[in-house]
């Protein structure tokens, strides 16, 4: 696929692939009076700087890029930044996505001499997934070709067989500098009889007027502080993310949904009786409620959404895959949660056919996937800054992928908790017991599940009440459905963390015997468990010991090619790094192994247990 020059931004949406990120999210386009963004790309060699240069000389847009002069003719209330440099060392996918998403305009330079299907489809996937923003494809190079009516037509032909049933975006040849001039709404004399569209100026007018009207978009803040120092007037800091508000204005703080209203706006000084977006804002409340970086607040009449189900775009930018029913970081306009896929679907080629049905989305792929939120979380379509959001790896807080939210799962409207009764405390108090989830990792031989067994025996004769899941025998009924590719093995251990999170709800100490081979997904079962209920316990052996041991003849199987993606010969497997306790089972036996686990757990539970409860009495 033809790589497209985009133009990197300053900005703090930008980050480096890989580098780790607090919760935050691209800014929404800017409040009226300021310059917009037009971001020029293309493949190199198509006269992209030839365009820019007209537009700045000619047409009175401003040059704000480092790279760039400042244009004197440029207008403070209308004028456009223009961003465009060659292709610069270290330039990532992810930063180049980055500026795609945050312009407010984009002109993609074609040169019709070229073949230029690759690199409208791959913008024009992009823009649909990705981006609110106009598009403009701009023609160059007609004045060095004869039949340039043919050329045009025949990238017509190729642009609307792309877009297939979606809109098809201006196509805008340019004949020469003039047909630039902003204000040049009428034919030039190098403009052929046969072309009947709008000039690049009349269509950036159009632009301009759209991009003028972002103002009356509903207020969106995202709060990064609070400030209770005052009690009867709190004051919160954040950052506007598109909209503007007034004092005395009532509010609304999501998730929860409390009211208040805008006591005072003390963000510049002086200060100001109405803000709009972007900019960093401190406000006071009215009334004395509570809020909390990450929350939203938005106008007690005019909401956005909140949900933990929806469907979004995303691009995928880490040498491992993006796998559904694996854990990630889900970083959005200040909110942080855990996420998961449920659905995924892979773009299916630069013809932005339906996405298909997908095992997993490799580096630089990208598509459409149904995500789950284990907290709901604010959003807003309209909104860069609460739409776009950073998946992170759960282990290391690298960003492995971006994403645009599009719309919100309607079962999520459907599906609510229901509150019990008897709560998880009380059922461990009438155990006299506090909840465990023992995770016991390691290679196929290592011993996890004869010292488990061992172990559970000796903690029922210590009367503690508990239940062994165990890794072949989860095969046999509830996961009997999956297989052992990586995809598999990740969902495998998604319900399997789900049945001992129930379990340990239950009050019962949980000993869980599984490979889990990947570190992501032991995490994610430690982060559905409660502060210090998960002890992950590594039985360590090494393969070639594991596989003198050999006791089901899996090693022999898999050496011989008759066992695909077995741990330890063509599948990896990864040791853990903080694990609470290693038993070593080269040096120890597995009645050893099996006394020092149970030590150790009576010996948390000790600490842990808590206060005895009647059954019977009324809450």
């Amino acid at each position: 696929m033809t790589k497209l020059s985009f133009y990197s931004l300053t900005s703090a949406f930008r980050r480096a692939a890989g580098e780790s990120t607090q919760a935050s999210a691209p800014p929404a386009a800017p409040r009226a009076g300021t310059a917009g963004t037009l971001l020029i790309c293309g493949t190199p060699g198509e006269g992209r700087a030839q365009l820019a240069k007209a537009l700045a000389d000619e047409a009175g847009l401003t040059w704000l890029s480092p790279k760039a002069q400042q244009s004197p003719q440029g207008d403070a209330q209308q004028s456009w930044t223009i961003e465009q440099s060659e292709d610069e060392a270290g330039e990532t996918p992810l930063a180049r996505l980055e500026a795609l998403i945050m312009a407010d305009l984009v002109l993609l330079a074609v040169d019709v001499r070229e073949s230029n299907r690759d690199a409208m489809g791959n913008l024009l996937i992009r823009h649909h997934l990705f981006r609110r923003g106009g598009l403009v494809i701009v023609l160059t190079g007609l004045d060095a070709i004869e039949d340039g009516r043919a050329s045009v037509e025949t990238i017509r032909a190729e642009l609307a067989t792309l877009c297939g049933d979606r809109a098809m975006p201006p196509l805008v040849p340019l004949f020469n500098a003039l047909s630039a001039r902003s204000e040049g709404r009428e034919r030039t004399a190098a403009t052929p009889e046969w072309f009947a569209g709008p000039t690049l100026g009349a269509v950036i007018e159009a632009e301009t007027a759209r991009f003028m009207q972002q103002e009356d978009q509903p207020f969106r803040l995202a709060v990064t502080a609070f400030d209770r120092s005052r009690p009867e007037a709190p004051a919160v800091e954040g950052t506007v993310c598109q909209g503007r508000i007034a004092a005395g204005e009532s509010i609304r703080i999501l998730p929860g949904g409390m009211l208040s209203s805008v006591g005072a706006l003390v963000s510049l000084e002086p200060a100001p009786r109405r803000v709009t977006g972007p900019a960093a804002l401190r406000l006071t409340l009215s009334e004395p409620v509570a809020c909390q970086p990450g929350q939203i607040i938005v106008p007690a009449d005019r909401p956005c959404e909140v949900t933990d189900q929806f469907e979004a775009a995303i691009a995928w930018f880490d040498s491992e895959p993006l796998l559904p029913g694996r854990s990630y970081g889900l970083d959005l306009g200040g909110q942080s949660a855990t996420a998961s896929v449920t659905r995924l679907r892979a773009a299916a080629d630069l013809d932005m056919a339906d996405p298909v049905e997908a095992e997993s989305l490799g580096c630089f792929a990208m598509g459409m996937a149904h995500m789950a939120l284990e907290t709901p979380l604010a959003f807003d379509v309209d909104s860069n800054g609460l739409s776009c959001f950073y998946l992170t790896d759960s282990a290391t807080g690298r960003i492995v992928g971006l994403g645009r939210i599009h719309q919100a799962l309607r079962r999520a409207d459907n599906i609510h908790w229901q509150a019990l009764a008897i709560d998880r405390s009380r059922r461990a108090a009438m155990k006299h017991q506090a909840p465990l989830v023992v995770w016991m990792t390691g290679l196929s031989g290592a011993g996890k599940s004869a010292i488990a067994n061992l172990a559970e025996l000796k903690l029922a004769a210590a009367g503690k009440h508990t239940f062994l899941l165990d890794g072949d025998n989860m095969r046999h009924g509830l996961n009997r459905d999956l297989g052992f590719t990586e995809p598999d093995r990740v969902e495998n251990i998604r319900r399997v963390a789900e049945v001992a999170r129930l379990m340990s709800d239950a009050g019962l100490i949980v000993l869980c015997a599984f490979i889990s081979p990947f570190r992501s997904d032991r995490q994610m079962a430690r982060k559905l468990m409660a502060p210090g209920e998960f002890i992950e316990v590594h039985v360590k052996a090494s393969v070639e010991l594991a596989e003198s041991r050999d006791p089901k003849g899996l090693y022999r199987k898999a050496r011989a090619g008759e066992l695909k993606n077995f741990t330890g010969i063509d599948s990896p497997y990864e040791e853990p790094e903080t694990a609470e306790l290693v038993l070593d089972t080269a040096i120890l036996s597995a009645a050893a192994a099996a006394d020092l686990l149970v030590d150790f757990l009576l010996d948390r539970l000790m600490r842990n247990t808590p206060t005895p409860v009647d059954p019977f009495r009324p809450r």
